[in-house]
């Protein structure tokens, strides 16, 4: 397995993947705290908080990853994909990297909308708690650290695909 790992150039992608989920900790708590406190709050990116925060999604995310490759390694359906992705990538580049922030940004709104939904302690003024002042700050910064991870997973792809298919 690890031999097709490496012959499929997961490597470089995974590479990209972890720095992203590390950015994109490091861009929420950053922006919820900065907008918050009214000032640049460069202090939260070392805090422990942070780390523990980092440490979760990674860990999650290795295992996320873990399962998704051990899925493609044998899938015909993925090399089908990867070679699709390789001819968009040709054809117009902007228009792939635009696809993978949108799609991840659009996610991230989804989920953290959804989890303050399902947190609501009362369903009265359900539009109102929804989109209060805290929400819109939390919406604002997952929004802005999925765009982040999604630089970051659009890149590893790319690097991904120029080594298996060349110019």
């Amino acid at each position: 397995m690890w031999k097709k790992i490496k012959d499929q150039k997961y490597l470089v992608l995974i590479t990209y993947y972890i720095i992203g989920i590390i950015l994109a900790v490091i861009t929420y708590q950053f922006v919820t705290n900065s907008i918050h406190r009214h000032q640049l709050g460069f202090n939260t990116i070392i805090e422990y908080k942070t780390l523990k925060y980092i440490v979760a999604t990674v860990i999650g995310g290795i295992i996320g990853f873990a399962v998704y490759i051990m899925l493609a390694i044998n899938s015909k359906n993925i090399k089908i994909q990867d070679e699709n992705n390789w001819m968009q990538l040709k054809k117009k580049k902007s228009i792939f990297f635009i696809r993978y922030i949108t799609a991840f940004a659009i996610g991230g709104f989804v989920f953290i909308i959804l989890n303050r939904f399902f947190t609501l302690l009362n369903s009265e003024n359900i539009i109102q708690n929804l989109f209060s002042t805290d929400s819109i700050i939390e919406y604002i910064a997952f929004v802005l650290a999925t765009v982040v991870f999604s630089i970051f997973f659009s890149i590893g792809t790319t690097k991904r695909l120029l080594q298996l298919y060349g110019d």
